[in-house]
């Protein structure tokens, strides 16, 4: 009169675990997961680096573009928007196609190059860029 059950889990036939799965699943995709985001990661800081060395480079140029300035006061410009921004090893320089930027006439063109270099202005743990340094030219047009 006593009945007797079973509490083993029926499972139709042709289905089995699938956790085994999940695991090699996840084994496989979670370090090409962390590759994507520690690599979307250092882009953007890269590309930030970029805005800011561009930022600063047209600084330097309205600068440049007033009437009397001075070679000495384009680069003290660049260098402060740099420092502002906490932008380390930040080089600038003004060519005035080939010549002084001092010795250009009203109405001939000017170029600031400011560079800098990738190590200690990126964030991350991880270094994928093969790039040391990034750049920005910044064309200007000189007022007398």
């Amino acid at each position: 009169m006593y009945a007797r059950f079973s509490f083993q889990s029926v499972r139709p036939q042709g289905v089995c675990s699938r956790r085994g799965t999940a695991v090699t699943e996840l084994a496989i995709c979670l370090p090409v997961l962390t590759l994507v985001v520690f690599g979307s990661i250092e882009m953007c800081n890269v590309i930030h680096l970029k805005q800011t060395l561009t930022e600063a480079g047209y600084e330097g140029a309205l600068i440049g573009s007033q009437p009397r300035a001075t070679e000495a006061e384009i680069i003290q410009r660049v260098q402060t928007v740099l420092a502002a921004r906490n932008i380390v090893g930040g080089n600038v320089v003004v060519d005035g196609n080939g010549t002084n930027f001092d010795a250009l006439g009203a109405g001939e063109l000017f170029t600031v190059h400011v560079d800098a270099t990738v190590e200690g202005n990126v964030l991350g743990p991880i270094r994928f860029a093969t790039f040391n340094s990034v750049d920005s030219d910044v064309v200007g047009h000189k007022q007398e």
